[in-house]
């Protein structure tokens, strides 16, 4: 292991034990590292972290790809089930249903909700190709708040 790699590493697990890692900015990033320099105590910390149900949420939509126009997130895509791993795709919708209906899932960042909701409709879909407009994910997110709006005033 390269002496970078090694500090990189130390440093890691130094702060993911006092830190949730899921909350950091720069997720993708150090589980790719991480996952590439020591694949063991990546998938240790994957499996303990998502099982709060906001990292799973958040895990999730890292697998989700987003495709741009002009600046602009016009599609999603379901390109990668390496999620499996570590937890299936109906256990992931089970997570999904029941934290879309709290305040919590909400208060995530719009980019995991929009990636969390394309994730849904990609699995609803039959073809081989899971490609979700975003017209798509703005109506079905619209679809969650009105239930959970209903809920709210029952």
């Amino acid at each position: 292991m390269y002496k970078v790699e090694s500090i990189f590493l130390e440093r890691t697990k130094s702060f993911v034990a006092s830190t949730n890692l899921f909350n950091w900015k720069e997720l993708r990033r150090v589980l790719v590292l991480w996952k590439f320099i020591e694949k063991e105590t990546y998938s240790e910390y994957i499996k303990t972290a998502i099982t709060n149900e906001l990292n799973a949420i958040k895990f999730l939509a890292l697998h989700v790809t987003t495709w741009s126009s002009a600046g602009e997130v016009c599609e999603y895509e379901l390109q990668d089930d390496s999620y499996t791993k570590f937890i299936s795709t109906a256990e992931f919708i089970k997570v999904i249903d029941s934290m879309r209906i709290t305040e919590d899932f909400w208060t995530l960042d719009e980019k995991i909700i929009e990636s969390t909701v394309a994730f849904v409709l990609a699995t609803e879909l039959s073809n081989v190709k899971k490609l979700i407009e975003i017209k798509d994910v703005k109506k079905r997110i619209g679809e969650w708040k009105n239930e959970l709006t209903e809920q709210a005033n029952c």
